[in-house]
């Protein structure tokens, strides 16, 4: 997997590293070095001048404050002075008259943004981008949404003072109190836009999401009341108790989805039950416009005689339907929410996930087969990568390489609902380290802005939790960064004492995962038992396992006495990891243990203090 590094060489290293970073940050872009008139670039230069010799530091907030910008100001204050140890006032834009001795920090959406004539626009920054601009003695930060506000704030404090959150309870932030007040000419847009993770380590505290720079799936989407428009939606738009009866042909002939074709009276109450959910929510950005969760497509005359003329793709008659409900809803958004974002959104799921399009051998590309079903620019199509194998990169699966192409020759904006868990046993190591990048890589260069990363939503794991987390939100952001490399930062600065007997856990765990896909043919799948046998776990790998767990034990003894409070943090740190390797000793071998019974018992109590509940989808531990 190319992640077995000499772990005593990479922390030393890191620790030069980091001396260095808050001296000169990094000034690269996405995938690369960028030129400082580039529209997207991350140029930060010292200037000689220290932040402390200011009369006072100084943060503003616009006037009129929402929430998020209200909270991007006091993160930035709280961090500011964890690594200053400065305190910083804050203010709002009216009270404030700039003087020469002090520092500013303008964050959120003040008037002076217009002033100094800096871009903050959506068609720049979209969802979650941030600018970051040194003028003079005052540096602005905003995004083009109040959530690209508060990312402003954290790549303002990574650069500055190399902050970083690794998990709830592990934050770092470096000694700023002989820092350089900084020349920021930044201006970025994350690799991933908008990365939904349904994880259960994130369901007991709404702020992990934000700090994470993740979004909450469920709060994504349009709601009306207590309906929110994800998914499948079809039926919540047009419920049959509401219409079936007087309207059948609104409706496939088994009930099982909407005709889309038979009625044109259909099309105008759905667009007409949509601009009621728009009207009723003014937060959210997200609309899905999906069909119900079966394998089933109209099948009536009308419906067939269409695919026919498509070239045989419901996936067309889908996209014809869902143009023409979009182009009638952005004329009334024109004219009744003028300058609002909505994107909508459609899936690419079961009957309708092969893309309306053919090959063309002589360019080498797809093209779509009528202009009718190619999407309206805030149309995004939902690609569902499932039913594959997650060890591997999706490059080398021809089926999805041809699905995204195809998907866009279609449309310019895709987003993803791909997994990172065994739904059937959330105790799988599900070893997708090795393909993480490049899989954001690959969806990256195919347009996609939104990807849902399901991992075991309605419980915490607990082989590497923390860490798949914490690698997925810095990937999300910065595609071009390297997952063995997060991978060796998170061991270093989560496990501290311990970080090299759980580095040489770690590898041996997924080393011997590579050898079972070299030797078996293994693979990393969201269902079935495939990797976890006991004919592939003997028990002296899962005792060598074991002995790297007791060996990071021994590591933080000595802390018993000289740190008792790290070392119970390090200790439950330990423990919940070590919860994996005992809980297959005692499946595969409990003739091994003296008792079994409470060996179980024991280990269920343990498992349930960290929050691990569920043993596979529906079933408790």
């Amino acid at each position: 997997m190319g992640m077995k590094k000499n772990f005593l060489y990479f922390m030393t290293a890191f620790v030069l590293l980091f001396a260095s970073a808050c001296k000169e940050p990094d000034n690269s872009g996405s995938g690369g070095e960028n030129p400082e008139d580039a529209t997207y670039h991350r140029i930060v230069k010292e200037t000689g001048e220290k932040i402390w010799s200011a009369k006072e530091q100084v943060v503003v907030l616009p006037d009129k404050s929402d929430e998020l910008t209200e909270k991007a100001g006091l993160e930035f204050i709280d961090l500011f002075k964890q690594a200053t140890d400065i305190s910083a006032a804050l203010e709002y834009e009216s009270d404030v008259t700039v003087e020469k001795d002090c520092y500013y920090y303008f964050i959120g959406h003040t008037a002076a943004l217009d002033e100094n004539e800096i871009d903050y626009s959506y068609s720049l920054l979209g969802d979650s981008g941030v600018v970051i601009q040194t003028i003079e003695n005052a540096v602005y930060m905003t995004g083009a949404t109040e959530k690209g506000t508060l990312y402003a704030v954290y790549e303002y404090m990574n650069r500055a003072f190399g902050y970083e959150f690794y998990a709830a309870d592990e934050v770092f932030i470096g000694d700023g109190t002989d820092a350089d007040w900084l020349a920021f000419d930044y201006v970025y847009r994350p690799s991933i836009a908008n990365p939904c993770l349904m994880a259960g380590e994130l369901n007991s505290d709404e702020e992990l999401y934000y700090k994470y720079r993740f979004q909450n799936y469920y709060q994504t989407w349009m709601a009306k009341n207590s309906d929110v428009y994800y998914a499948h939606t079809y039926f919540k738009i047009l419920p049959k108790n509401d219409y079936q009866k007087s309207h059948p042909t609104w409706y496939s002939p088994d009930g099982k989805n909407l005709c889309l074709t038979r009625d044109p009276a259909m099309t105008d109450e759905f667009v007409d039950r949509c601009k009621a959910v728009i009207d009723a929510d003014e937060e959210h950005s997200y609309f899905m416009l999906g069909q119900e969760d079966n394998f089933e497509f109209c099948n009536c005359e009308s419906c067939t005689k269409r695919i026919s003329e498509l070239g045989g793709f419901s996936s067309a008659v889908m996209m014809e339907f869902t143009n023409e409900v979009v182009r009638r809803l952005n004329e009334w958004l024109a004219e009744e929410h003028p300058g609002r974002n909505i994107t909508f959104v459609t899936f690419a799921y079961n009957h309708t996930k092969e893309p309306p399009v053919t090959y063309d051998e002589q360019t080498g590309k797809y093209l779509p087969v009528s202009e009718s079903v190619v999407a309206e620019k805030n149309i995004s199509v939902q690609y569902v990568i499932n039913m594959c194998d997650y060890y591997a990169p999706y490059e080398s699966n021809k089926s999805i390489l041809s699905a995204l192409d195809g998907w866009s020759a279609v449309s310019d904006n895709m987003t993803i609902w791909e997994y990172s868990t065994n739904f059937n046993n959330y105790l799988d190591c599900f070893d997708n380290w090795n393909s993480m990048a490049e899989n954001i890589r690959l969806l990256e260069s195919h347009g996609v802005d939104y990807i849902v990363e399901q991992a075991a939503y309605n419980t915490c794991t607990t082989v590497f939790s923390e860490m798949r987390l914490y690698a997925w939100s810095k990937l999300m952001w910065d595609s071009s960064l390297h997952t063995e490399d997060l991978v060796d930062d998170f061991i270093f600065r989560y496990y501290k004492e311990a970080a090299d007997d759980i580095k040489k856990y770690y590898d041996a765990l997924y080393g011997h995962v590579d050898q079972l896909v070299i030797d078996y043919g293994v693979s990393v799948r969201s269902g079935g038992n495939e990797c976890m046998t006991k004919e592939y776990w003997p028990y002296s790998k899962l005792t060598e396992l074991k002995g790297y767990i007791s060996d990071a034990y021994r590591s933080i003894e000595d802390l018993k006495a000289s740190d008792a409070m790290r070392y119970s943090k390090l200790y439950g740190r330990i423990e919940k990891q070590a919860l994996w390797v005992e809980y297959y000793i005692y499946k595969f071998y409990p003739v091994r243990l003296d008792d079994a019974d409470e060996f179980y018992r024991q280990w269920r109590e343990t498992a349930k203090k960290y929050g691990l509940t569920m043993i596979q989808e529906g079933e408790y531990i």
